[in-house]
Protein backbone atom coordinates (compact mmCIF):
# COMPACT_ATOMS: atom_id res chain seq x y z
CA UNK A 1 0.00 0.00 0.00
CA UNK A 2 2.89 2.32 0.78
CA UNK A 3 4.48 1.57 -2.59
CA UNK A 4 1.17 2.26 -4.26
CA UNK A 5 0.84 5.52 -2.37
CA UNK A 6 4.41 6.44 -3.31
CA UNK A 7 3.80 5.49 -6.95
CA UNK A 8 0.57 7.53 -6.94
CA UNK A 9 2.46 10.46 -5.39
CA UNK A 10 5.22 10.16 -8.01
CA UNK A 11 2.55 9.98 -10.75
CA UNK A 12 0.85 13.07 -9.30
CA UNK A 13 4.22 14.90 -9.18
CA UNK A 14 4.99 13.91 -12.81
CA UNK A 15 1.55 15.13 -13.88
CA UNK A 16 2.08 18.41 -11.96
CA UNK A 17 5.49 18.81 -13.62
CA UNK A 18 3.92 18.08 -17.02
CA UNK A 19 1.14 20.61 -16.27
CA UNK A 20 3.78 23.18 -15.20
CA UNK A 21 5.82 22.44 -18.33
CA UNK A 22 2.71 22.87 -20.54
CA UNK A 23 1.77 26.06 -18.64
CA UNK A 24 5.30 27.46 -19.20
CA UNK A 25 5.16 26.54 -22.90
CA UNK A 26 1.74 28.21 -23.19
CA UNK A 27 3.03 31.30 -21.33
CA UNK A 28 6.08 31.43 -23.64
CA UNK A 29 3.80 31.16 -26.69
CA UNK A 30 1.56 33.95 -25.30
CA UNK A 31 4.60 36.15 -24.66
CA UNK A 32 5.94 35.37 -28.14
CA UNK A 33 2.55 36.32 -29.66
CA UNK A 34 2.38 39.48 -27.52
CA UNK A 35 5.89 40.43 -28.66
CA UNK A 36 4.94 39.78 -32.29
CA UNK A 37 1.82 41.94 -31.94
CA UNK A 38 3.85 44.71 -30.23
CA UNK A 39 6.44 44.55 -33.05
CA UNK A 40 3.64 44.82 -35.64
CA UNK A 41 2.27 47.79 -33.72
CA UNK A 42 5.73 49.43 -33.63
CA UNK A 43 6.21 48.78 -37.37
CA UNK A 44 2.77 50.21 -38.16
CA UNK A 45 3.60 53.34 -36.11
CA UNK A 46 6.97 53.68 -37.89
CA UNK A 47 5.19 53.37 -41.26
CA UNK A 48 2.57 55.94 -40.22
CA UNK A 49 5.30 58.37 -39.09
CA UNK A 50 7.25 57.81 -42.31
CA UNK A 51 4.14 58.47 -44.42
CA UNK A 52 3.38 61.57 -42.35
CA UNK A 53 6.95 62.80 -42.87
CA UNK A 54 6.72 62.11 -46.62
CA UNK A 55 3.39 63.98 -46.78
CA UNK A 56 4.91 66.95 -44.93
CA UNK A 57 7.85 66.97 -47.34
CA UNK A 58 5.47 66.78 -50.33
CA UNK A 59 3.43 69.69 -48.96
CA UNK A 60 6.62 71.68 -48.27
CA UNK A 61 7.83 71.12 -51.84
CA UNK A 62 4.43 72.08 -53.27
CA UNK A 63 4.44 75.30 -51.21
CA UNK A 64 8.01 76.03 -52.27
CA UNK A 65 7.05 75.52 -55.94
CA UNK A 66 3.96 77.71 -55.49
CA UNK A 67 6.11 80.47 -53.98
CA UNK A 68 8.65 80.21 -56.82
CA UNK A 69 5.87 80.47 -59.41
CA UNK A 70 4.31 83.42 -57.55
CA UNK A 71 7.72 85.13 -57.44
CA UNK A 72 8.17 84.56 -61.20
CA UNK A 73 4.67 85.94 -61.86
CA UNK A 74 5.36 89.05 -59.79
CA UNK A 75 8.72 89.54 -61.51
CA UNK A 76 7.00 89.26 -64.91
CA UNK A 77 4.42 91.82 -63.84
CA UNK A 78 7.18 94.18 -62.66
CA UNK A 79 9.02 93.73 -65.96
CA UNK A 80 5.82 94.40 -67.90
CA UNK A 81 5.20 97.52 -65.80
CA UNK A 82 8.78 98.69 -66.40
CA UNK A 83 8.39 98.09 -70.14
CA UNK A 84 5.03 99.84 -70.13
CA UNK A 85 6.49 102.80 -68.23
CA UNK A 86 9.48 102.94 -70.59
CA UNK A 87 7.16 102.82 -73.63
CA UNK A 88 4.94 105.53 -72.10
CA UNK A 89 8.01 107.71 -71.41
CA UNK A 90 9.27 107.19 -74.95
CA UNK A 91 5.80 108.04 -76.35
CA UNK A 92 5.64 111.25 -74.26
CA UNK A 93 9.16 112.23 -75.35
CA UNK A 94 8.22 111.64 -79.00
CA UNK A 95 5.04 113.72 -78.57
CA UNK A 96 7.14 116.50 -77.02
CA UNK A 97 9.62 116.35 -79.92
CA UNK A 98 6.71 116.49 -82.39
CA UNK A 99 5.17 119.44 -80.51
CA UNK A 100 8.49 121.32 -80.51
CA UNK A 101 9.02 120.56 -84.22
CA UNK A 102 5.51 121.81 -85.04
CA UNK A 103 6.08 124.96 -82.98
CA UNK A 104 9.35 125.57 -84.84
CA UNK A 105 7.63 125.02 -88.19
CA UNK A 106 4.86 127.43 -87.14
CA UNK A 107 7.46 130.05 -86.20
CA UNK A 108 9.22 129.61 -89.54
CA UNK A 109 5.91 129.92 -91.39
CA UNK A 110 5.07 133.07 -89.39
CA UNK A 111 8.50 134.54 -90.22
CA UNK A 112 7.95 133.66 -93.90
CA UNK A 113 4.43 135.15 -93.83
CA UNK A 114 5.72 138.34 -92.20
CA UNK A 115 8.59 138.52 -94.72
CA UNK A 116 6.12 138.04 -97.60
CA UNK A 117 3.81 140.67 -96.08
CA UNK A 118 6.73 143.09 -95.68
CA UNK A 119 7.82 142.37 -99.26
CA UNK A 120 4.26 142.90 -100.53
CA UNK A 121 4.03 146.20 -98.63
CA UNK A 122 7.43 147.23 -100.03
CA UNK A 123 6.32 146.27 -103.56
CA UNK A 124 3.06 148.20 -103.09
CA UNK A 125 4.96 151.25 -101.83
CA UNK A 126 7.37 151.11 -104.78
CA UNK A 127 4.43 150.64 -107.19
CA UNK A 128 2.66 153.62 -105.57
CA UNK A 129 5.83 155.77 -105.90
CA UNK A 130 6.23 154.83 -109.56
CA UNK A 131 2.58 155.49 -110.22
CA UNK A 132 2.91 158.90 -108.65
CA UNK A 133 5.91 159.72 -110.84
Amino acid sequence: AQEEAQAAEEQRLREEEEQERLRLIAAAEEEKEANRLEEEKVQAEKERLLQEEEEQERLRLEEEQRLIEEQKRLESEREAQKEGAAEEKERREEEERDRLRLEEEAKLLEVKRLEEQRQAEEDARIAEEERQR
